[in-house]
């Protein structure tokens, strides 16, 4: 048996034996070992998590929809252009062998300029609402919805004039044709007005429009024409400046080309396709930035060329009325005169800001000083059909008779009407 002694000294040998260093190892384990502590050890990789794709939104569908379909046009357009060009050139070519030489119509037109007189009237569709309602025939109507060309019990009076005879800036029953109808109603006459009155019609384009009117077999009982104030010198006017004033690289001159050089169904198809999109106009816009337009001239003061044409004009009007028996009367309307005489209308900035420039007081003084005076031809030419009724206004100085620089209000044109009733009832009673 052991004692305690011998236990002890054995425990302090374990102990000691267990803290001396480790046994040698082998010599090809003490290589890894090396080997392994001179290489670095690489750093774990990082796990990212994907991320989901944000969805699209139906904002950024539809942009990218618009966009793909905007540049699918474009080169459709492009590609289009370059057939229709070539194909065209081809037709043309074939066209131009029935010509004699340096003829060829469209060879005429690519280099000519064009002298306009612009006749026209509103398309109902696009101007009628509560208040502006228009015919077919683009005419102004009033609440009796008399419709020109229509079937009717009244004797008619055909109107004619500019945009204060149509009645632009008040309602439809404020027009100067729409209080002649009210008192020719109170009267029980059995006349009504046809107001046929165009905005910035002169008398050239009514002359052309009652010609036009006239040749398409409609027949009025009765003549107004009522104007003046339009009467100016402006853009292409016959001998304005000496000599005609020509237009090239406009729409209207291109619609003139594109007509006169569509011979063949051929080449009025891609020509008519072409005419479908604002490219168009953007690819014009483009060619008179790189090639411009020659400046005309500005409109001469030739007020000789003014007042003759206003004379042959209503001459013409009546020659034509007279050939058909039927009685024409013509009035020179009022000026446009406030400021110093009569009151206008207080308008707001924004107001302001939008007017389209107008005459001065100086320019209206000008134009009292040069066109009046020709009142006196003009009754010495149409005689008791002619009325001066240019100072109408003048006993009115305490009212404000426009509703903007350029036409009369309601008031104004009531007082108009009265003054045309007066003359036009004391005229025809005398025959």
């Amino acid at each position: 048996m052991s004692t305690d002694g011998e236990e002890k000294a054995a425990d302090s040998t374990k102990q000691a034996t267990s803290d001396a260093e480790p046994p040698a190892k082998p010599a090809a384990v003490r290589t890894e070992v090396a080997e392994s502590r001179s290489t670095p050890t690489p750093p774990a990789k990082k796990v990212t998590k994907k991320r989901k794709p944000t969805p699209t939104t139906p904002r950024q569908m539809l942009k990218r929809t618009l966009a793909a379909v905007v540049v699918t046009l474009l080169v459709l357009e492009v590609g289009v252009r370059i057939m229709f060009h070539v194909h065209e050139n081809g037709v043309h070519e074939r066209l131009a062998q029935g010509y004699p030489p340096h003829t060829y119509l469209r060879d005429f037109a690519m280099n000519a300029d064009y002298r306009f007189i612009s006749l026209y009237t509103i398309n109902p569709a696009r101007a009628n609402n509560e208040e502006y309602q228009f015919d077919k025939f683009g005419f102004r109507m009033d609440s009796n919805r008399l419709a020109f060309g229509e079937p009717t019990k009244w004797k008619l009076i055909w109107m004619y004039g500019g945009s204060t005879a149509q009645g632009l800036g008040v309602r439809s029953e404020e027009t100067i044709a729409a209080t002649l109808n009210k008192l020719l109603a109170r009267d029980g006459s059995n006349y009504r007005v046809i107001n046929m009155g165009q905005g910035g019609f002169t008398s050239t384009q009514e002359l052309l429009l009652f010609t036009e009117v006239l040749q398409s077999g409609f027949k009025p009982d009765m003549v107004v024409c009522y104007d003046g104030i339009n009467e100016q010198p402006f853009q292409g006017d016959f001998l304005t400046n000496g000599a005609p004033e020509w237009e090239k690289h406009s729409s209207k001159a291109g619609i003139i080309l594109d007509v006169q050089g569509a011979e063949s169904v051929h080449s009025l198809l891609p020509l008519t396709l072409t005419r479908l999109t604002k490219i168009d106009d953007f690819m014009t816009s483009i060619q008179n930035r790189l090639h411009p337009p020659n400046a005309t001239a500005p409109a001469a003061d030739n007020w000789e060329v003014v007042v003759r044409r206003h004379l042959v004009s209503l001459n013409m009007i009546k020659a034509e009325a007279d050939h058909l028996s039927v009685p024409s009367f013509f009035f020179f309307q009022p000026v446009m005169e406030y400021e110093s005489h009569y009151k206008l209308r207080t308008y707001s900035a924004e107001e302001q800001k939008n007017q389209v420039p107008v005459m001065n007081r100086g320019e209206h003084e000008r134009h009292e000083a040069l066109l009046a005076p020709a009142a006196a031809d003009l009754k010495a030419s149409l005689g008791a059909e002619f009325f001066d009724i240019y100072d109408t206004f003048r006993a009115h100085d305490s009212e404000n008779l426009y509703a903007d620089p350029r036409h009369p209000n309601g008031v104004g044109n009531a007082i108009v009407a009265e003054r045309i009733y007066r003359e036009l009832k004391a005229a025809t009673s005398a025959r």
